[in-house]
C-alpha cells in the first residue's frame, strides 16, 4: 500500500495574511470544459450570472508577511522595495476535525491504482484554524497546470480591487486618427466593438478618418511565456494584447452551396482579418468531410478550408482558432464596423505605441472585476488570465514597480501571494498567469495556504464566487454532483497532457469548511481515473461529520 509521505522540506504552519495592499489604477460554446494543450478549442463568450450559495466561509488566523522569492524563480524587478526580513508564523490552534479520518481518505486517493505511477501531491487543511489535517509531498512544487489561475486571479482581487473595471474608448486625434485603446479589458467582444464604431460614427459625421490601435501601455509581447512549447492555432492557445476582441479569436462557419459549388464560408469578426483558401465543395446527400486548417497565403497568416460538405446538412460546422495579431484583427474589426456605419475610413491600419492625445468620442466600462476574475477561473480561460496578468504588470509599472511587462505582473504575484497570502517563498513559481503548459510550479501546501488566505481577505467573496460550483457551473459542472457534493464543492481543476488538478473547498456534514489541493504529474493516457480518484476524495472530505 502506498503510504503518506511529506517532502524533504519541513512543513509549515498554515496561515493567513494581514496585509492588504490597495491599488486604485483606472485601466479602468458548449459546455465550459479546461483549456489545456489538448482540449478545448472553441473559447466561451463572457457572461456573468449570479452564482448558486457556495460553502460558509470561515475567518482564519493571522500570519505573518513572507520573504520575497529567491531569485531562481521570476521575481519582483530591482526597483521594487525589498520585503522585510521573515517572521517565524504561530503554531495554529487545534482543529476540532478529525485529523485520522482525513489521513484515510488522502491514503486512499495516494493509493487508486492508476496513480501509483505518477507523482502525486496533496493537502487538506482546516478553513477556521489553518491547521493542515494531512498531506502528501505536501511541500514539493508541481506543475499545477490551470489551478496556475487561482493565484493569477487572488493576486488581481487583492490589487486592484474586486469593483475594478477596463475602459475601452476611442479618441480623435487632431490629425485625423481614430486611435482604438481596449484598456486592457479581456472581455471586450466584437458586439461591444459594433457599439463604440456606432457611438463614434455620430460623433465624427463626414470627415475623413484613418484607424490606429493603442498597444502603448503594455512592453511585452502578445504570446504570453511559455505560449510557444506547441505551435498550434488552438485558441486556447490565444496571444493578448492591450486592445483584442472576443478572446483573440475568429469563428469559421462553413454554410453549404449548390452541389458543385463552394461551399460558403463566413468569418467573425469582420474585417480583412485573413486570406481565406477555399477548397471546400457542396456535395449531394449530409456528407460532413470538411475541415479548416492554418496556412500561410500571400505571405500572410490565412485559413485552408478543404473537404465536402452536403447540400442537406443543416447544422453547420463552425470552427474557433486563434489569432496571430489581436490588436490589428481589433483595427480591422473596427474599421469595418466604421464602414459600415457611413464613415469615411481609410483602408490602412495602424498599431500606435504613443499614446493619443485629442478628444475622447466614444467609451465603454467593462464589468467589475469579480465578474470576469469569474469567467476566467469558471472556464479556464487562458486568454483572461493572460490578460489580468497584463493588467497586474500595467497597474504595478503605473505605481513605480517595474516596466509594465511580463515579468513585472509575475513578480507582483509573487509578492502578493508570499508577502499577502502567507505562501513560504519557496512554494511558488509563476512563468504565466494560465498555467499552460510549463507555466509555473506550487506545493499543495502552498495551494491550501492561498485558499485559507482568501476566506479571510475582503476580496474573498469575489473569489469565492469565481470558481466553479460542484454539479452546477464552469469546469465542475458535470463532476462532483452526488448528495454530498451537489451545489457544495467549490473547485478549480487543472489539465495538461501532464497534469491533474483540483483544488478548493469543501464542507463537512457539521458545516467545517476544509480547503484541499490535490496534484498529479506524469504521462497519463486518459486524465479519467486521476479526477475519479480526486472526486472520491473530495466526496470523503464531504461525508465527514
Amino acid at each position: 500500500m502506498r503510504r503518506l509521505r511529506s517532502s524533504s522540506r519541513a512543513p509549515r504552519p498554515l496561515a493567513r495574511g494581514a496585509l492588504i495592499l490597495a491599488l486604485g489604477v483606472g485601466c479602468t460554446t458548449p459546455p465550459p470544459r479546461e483549456a489545456p494543450g489538448s482540449v478545448t478549442e472553441t473559447p466561451l463568450p463572457l457572461t456573468t450570472t449570479a452564482p448558486p450559495a457556495g460553502p460558509p466561509r470561515r475567518a482564519p488566523p493571522p500570519t505573518q508577511p513572507r520573504a520575497t522569492p529567491p531569485s531562481a524563480v521570476v521575481v519582483a524587478p530591482p526597483s521594487a522595495p525589498p520585503a522585510a526580513p521573515p517572521s517565524p508564523s504561530p503554531a495554529p490552534p487545534p482543529s476540532d476535525v478529525d485529523a485520522a479520518a482525513v489521513t484515510a481518505a488522502l491514503e486512499a486517493f495516494v493509493d487508486t491504482p492508476e496513480l501509483r505511477t505518477l507523482r502525486v501531491g496533496a493537502a487538506v487543511a482546516d478553513v477556521a484554524t489553518g491547521a493542515i489535517l494531512a498531506g502528501h509531498e505536501a511541500d514539493v512544487r508541481l506543475n499545477p497546470a490551470s489551478n496556475e489561475k487561482l493565484a493569477t486571479t487572488a493576486t488581481a482581487l487583492v490589487l486592484l480591487g474586486p469593483d475594478h473595471t477596463f475602459e475601452a474608448r476611442v479618441t480623435l486625434t487632431d490629425d485625423g486618427a481614430l486611435v482604438l485603446s481596449g484598456g486592457g479589458d479581456p472581455s471586450l467582444t466584437t458586439e461591444a466593438l459594433a457599439t463604440l464604431a456606432a457611438t463614434t460614427a455620430n460623433a465624427v459625421g463626414s470627415a475623413a478618418v484613418r484607424v490606429e490601435v493603442d498597444e502603448a501601455p503594455f512592453t511585452g509581447a502578445s504570446l504570453p511565456p511559455g505560449f510557444d512549447k506547441k505551435l498550434t492555432d488552438a485558441a486556447y492557445r490565444a496571444a493578448t494584447a492591450w486592445t483584442a476582441i472576443d478572446e483573440a479569436t475568429y469563428k469559421v462557419t462553413l454554410s453549404p452551396g449548390r452541389v458543385g459549388e463552394p461551399v460558403a464560408v463566413e468569418i467573425a469578426p469582420p474585417g480583412d482579418i485573413l486570406p481565406i483558401e477555399n477548397r471546400g465543395t457542396t456535395v449531394a446527400g449530409k456528407v460532413r468531410k470538411i475541415g479548416v486548417e492554418p496556412r500561410v497565403i500571400a505571405g500572410r497568416p490565412g485559413l485552408l478550408v478543404r473537404g465536402r460538405l452536403g447540400v442537406e446538412v443543416t447544422q453547420r460546422p463552425v470552427a474557433v482558432r486563434r489569432v496571430e495579431d489581436p490588436a490589428r484583427v481589433a483595427g480591422e474589426a473596427f474599421r469595418a464596423l466604421l464602414a459600415r456605419a457611413g464613415v469615411k475610413v481609410s483602408r490602412a491600419v495602424a498599431i500606435r505605441r504613443t499614446p493619443a492625445q485629442g478628444r475622447v468620442v466614444a467609451q465603454r466600462t467593462s464589468e467589475s472585476l469579480a465578474a470576469i476574475a469569474a469567467h476566467v477561473n469558471k472556464t479556464s480561460s487562458n486568454f483572461g488570465a493572460e490578460m489580468l496578468l497584463r493588467a497586474i504588470a500595467v497597474a504595478e509599472a503605473a505605481r513605480g514597480q517595474g516596466a509594465p511587462d511580463w515579468a513585472t505582473g509575475a513578480g507582483a504575484i509573487l509578492r502578493t501571494t508570499t508577502q499577502t497570502l502567507g505562501l513560504s517563498p519557496d512554494a511558488i513559481e509563476v512563468h504565466n498567469g494560465s498555467g499552460l503548459y510549463d507555466g509555473g510550479r506550487v506545493s499543495p501546501s502552498g495551494l491550501v495556504r492561498l485558499l485559507v488566505a482568501m476566506q479571510g481577505h475582503p476580496a474573498g467573496p469575489a473569489f469565492d464566487a469565481s470558481l466553479s460550483v460542484a454539479g452546477v457551473d464552469g469546469t465542475l459542472a458535470a463532476r462532483l454532483g452526488g448528495p454530498a457534493t451537489l451545489r457544495k464543492v467549490r473547485g478549480k481543476t487543472g489539465t495538461l497532457d501532464d497534469v491533474s488538478s483540483l483544488a478548493g473547498y469543501v464542507p463537512t456534514q457539521s458545516g467545517r469548511l476544509l480547503a484541499f489541493a490535490l496534484i498529479v504529474n506524469g504521462r497519463m493516457k486518459s486524465a479519467a481515473p486521476a479526477r475519479k480518484a480526486q472526486d472520491a476524495l473530495v466526496t470523503a472530505l464531504a461525508r465527514l461529520p
